[in-house]
């Protein structure tokens, strides 16, 4: 009886050394202790969880897979606005200017994704690089080139490899085609553009047909030329109003001389 004393005397010091304070509480007992906890190892930081997962979370996702957290409410919609920010998020990360989270690999590799205010960066290595961010059937490379529908956007900043639909796109120019209507600019004749046509086969300045399929066109270049070409014709068309304005006042000087010359036969 007396060694049963001692022993239960013993642990309960034991108790108190290990744990600073112990009470009961809403749904269970609470403890509070200073020292390191392990669920299925032998401790070595303040928690150590090995064998299963980590559910946070009355509705959360349910696992139980080594090196798995589970967070959140499956019943509730985390929709944080700038009032309810606090509540409505189902994981805080705080810090004094930004906030990381690190994705580390087994080849020492590191990636993240860190916040700040009105700012996320993502990057790898610990921020000493660009990260290359994979997309549904495309990808933001590491340059900051963007690809949809292609996983090589090449040197271009935006590449999409589809149909593009758009209420509305500004194209910054160089130039632009008025050129044409100084009295300096000098237009083909109509023979010689006549003859460029039938030994080339396209208009002048413009791409052929095997350039464009072999390079595509640049839209504001193309622009460009195609006004170039719309105030040409323009020109043409005004030129050659003035031959039919000029045409026309001879035919009707020749109709009327006719008509004198009838009238004056006629009285013979």
């Amino acid at each position: 009886m007396k060694k049963a004393s001692l022993f239960l005397l013993a642990s309960c010091l034991v108790s108190q050394i290990t744990f600073a304070q112990s009470w009961s509480g809403y749904g269970g007992t609470n403890i509070y202790t200073t020292a390191n906890v392990g669920i299925g190892t032998g401790p070595s930081t303040l928690l150590n969880v090995v064998g299963g997962g980590a559910v946070f979370g009355n509705y959360a996702t349910l696992t139980n897979y080594d090196g798995q957290l589970s967070l959140g409410n499956q019943l509730y919609n985390y929709a944080p606005t700038q009032s309810n920010w606090a509540q409505a998020s189902t994981l805080i990360l705080s810090s004094s200017g930004t906030a990381t989270i690190a994705f580390h690999t087994s080849q020492d590799g590191v990636s993240y994704i860190s916040g700040s205010r009105e700012r996320i960066n993502i990057g790898y290595d610990g921020g000493w690089g660009a990260a290359t961010v994979g997309l549904p059937n495309g990808v933001w490379t590491s340059g900051g080139n963007v690809g949809i529908g292609t996983q090589n956007p090449g040197s271009f900043a935006l590449a999409v490899n589809g149909t593009m639909h758009a209420r509305q796109i500004n194209v910054d120019v160089t130039g632009w085609s008025d050129f044409v209507f100084k009295p300096a600019y000098k237009m083909l004749s109509l023979p010689d553009l006549n003859k460029y046509i039938k030994a080339n086969s396209h208009l002048p300045n413009v791409p052929s047909e095997a350039e464009a399929m072999a390079s595509g066109v640049d839209v504001a270049q193309m622009n460009k030329v195609l006004l170039q070409k719309v105030e040409e014709l323009t020109l043409y068309l005004i030129e050659k109003d003035k031959q039919y304005e000029g045409l026309s006042r001879k035919l009707a000087a020749q109709q009327r001389e006719i008509k004198r010359l009838k009238n004056k036969v006629n009285k013979f």
